[in-house]
């Protein structure tokens, strides 16, 4: 299922929700392991690394929807990163990481100019989340 089939399936009012809860929750998340990406060059993705005040119910929800393999942690870890690789100092916004997944215009977007202007790392971000070919076809 892509997004365009999530928007189909979901009253947009509810949809909205569940990405305006994924963006503050990446946000908590984002802030509490931000040392960590300045250690490492990169976010958590274990159970760990998670406060407790985060809630990962809307991201349960909309990983359901897409049918994707990824933990809430993975994508709360990856909208982080691209966030901090790019230097908007926050997760980049769940929309706008779904819409640059599939290739889409994000010119809409508040954070467009960033995504212009550290075109090379966003793209090399978003590469490291594409499984190899040989991953895929195990």
């Amino acid at each position: 299922m892509n997004q365009d089939d999530l928007h189909s399936n979901q009253n947009s009012i509810h949809l909205e929700k569940l990405y305006k809860d994924i963006d503050e929750q990446s946000a908590k998340f984002f802030h509490h392991n931000y040392q960590h990406y300045l250690d490492e060059n990169v976010f958590p993705e274990d159970a760990c690394s998670i406060p407790q005040d985060i809630d990962l119910s809307a991201a349960t929800i909309v990983l359901g929807e897409l049918k994707w393999e990824w933990t809430e942690i993975e994508l709360l870890s990856r909208l982080s990163l691209l966030g901090a690789e790019i230097g908007i100092n926050r997760p980049i916004p769940v929309l706008d990481f779904f819409t640059l997944l599939e290739g889409k215009s994000v010119v809409w977007s508040k954070y467009c100019d960033h995504y212009i202007e550290n075109f090379e790392s966003l793209i090399n971000c978003l590469k490291r989340f594409i499984p190899d070919q040989d991953e895929s076809s195990e």
